[in-house]
Order: C-alpha cells, then structure tokens, then sequence
C-alpha cells in the first residue's frame, strides 16, 4: 500500500476526479487501443473550484493529467506544458498536480513515488480539505508507479 502525505492525498483525489470526469465525459477510455492519441484540454468545475486539465496520451498505454485548481491566465494558455520546475507550477493555478494513469498492464492512477510536481497556495489549504473522494471509475485509485 502506498503511503501518501496530506498534501499528495490532495493530489491523488484531484486526479481522481479530474480522470473521472474525463471518462463520464466519454473523451478517454480505460482500454488504451480505444483513445491511443488521446490530448485533450477540458475545463470543469471540483466542489464549485475552477479546474482546467490536460490529458495526454504517452508510451505503453499510459495517460498523463495535469490539473490546475483555480487556474491562473498562464494555467488556461498552458496547462498542456509539461511544467518542469516549482515557479512554472505555481504559475498555473493555486493548485497544480501532474500524475499517470496505467492502462495496459492494468488500470490504477500511478502513486507509488507520490507526486512530485504538485504544489498548492497554503491560503487555499482549508478550501482543498473539503474536496469530496471519489472511487475511480474502473480503475484503483493507488498504484505502482512504472518507468
């Protein structure tokens, strides 16, 4: 089992609910040969809180998100970018979680290695502890992480 801080559990039930609504939305599946190239940009709403995220398509099967809750001008233009280093992730959101999804040997949100490209304003923390936690919809919500 995964042992996760606060603040990764944070980041494991945004992606949660930000790959669940990507799959109610019928704009990915779980079976990788059905959205292969998926890429896709969707604005949504968590609990009432502004989200935009990108999905992505990579290697294997895999499916890539990143979330900005709260989004910022630059997280609305850029939140398909790989954000590589702590400033470029603030800069997307007062939230911002970056994590994979396995499709192919398996389905589970990779969480392993926790989630290192996540940040978040500490003035949101209180606003962040209400988010509701969803199952994944045919998919476990904790996994090994694969290279």
């Amino acid at each position: 089992m995964d042992v996760l801080s606060k603040k990764e559990e944070l980041g494991r039930k945004v992606l949660v609910r930000t790959i669940n609504e990507y799959l109610r939305r019928n704009l990915m599946s779980l079976e990788p040969e059905e959205t292969p190239e998926i890429a896709t940009r969707l604005e949504f709403e968590i609990d009432g809180i502004p989200a935009v995220a990108f999905a992505e398509g990579i290697a294997n099967g895999e499916v890539t998100f990143s979330t900005a809750l709260w989004p910022k001008r630059k997280g609305m233009d850029f939140i398909a970018t790989a954000a590589l280093n702590p400033s470029q992730r603030r800069a997307m959101g007062d939230f911002y979680v970056r994590g994979w999804l396995e499709r192919e040997d398996g389905k589970w949100l990779q969480t392993s290695y926790g989630f290192k490209d996540l940040t978040y304003s500490s003035r949101r923390e209180n606003d962040l502890r209400y988010i509701r936690e969803e199952e994944g919809l045919g998919y476990s919500t904790t996994g090994r992480f694969i290279m």
